[in-house]
């Protein structure tokens, strides 16, 4: 991360401009980042869940359903993106799919992001696959 930040200022520099703010300052986000636990409402057509996620140091974690699912994030700044393999045995809908979420932290306590589940289980549908979109919040637990 610290390479990004040294090659952005230098290309600010030799650019002559800075790029422009966030809405959210990235100093104040910064200490503690993603990492941590944090409890997750999805709204989507096919379900409103309640997931807790624990994204731990170094880009791995996992989120809890039934039970636990393997996790990799990633974050710049205020903005992260996190996907996990949910199995059927743990799988709130009955069909094993991959969660793919996109969002920003607005505090260091919440974040909104957009979420897509994707299924090409045969019972997810009639096509033989799933996709549906929909919005999350998150507030961290700790």
């Amino acid at each position: 991360m610290t390479r990004s930040l040294l090659f952005i200022a230098a290309f600010a520099a030799a650019c002559g401009q800075l790029p422009e703010s966030q809405d959210v300052s990235t100093a104040d986000l910064a200490p503690a980042g993603m990492a941590g636990v944090w409890n997750v409402q999805f709204n989507s057509p096919i379900a409103i869940l309640q997931v807790r996620f624990d994204f731990k140091h170094g880009g791995k974690g996992t989120c809890s359903l039934i039970g636990d699912a393997p996790m990799v994030w990633r974050e710049s700044g205020s903005q992260f993106s996190a996907s996990c393999e949910v199995s059927r045995e743990i799988s709130p809908i009955s069909v094993p799919f991959t969660l793919v979420m996109r969002g920003a932290r607005s505090s260091d306590k919440s974040f909104t992001a957009v979420l897509r589940l994707i299924s090409d289980d045969p019972v997810a549908s009639d096509l033989g696959f799933l996709l549906t979109s929909g919005t999350a919040s998150g507030k961290r637990l700790h």
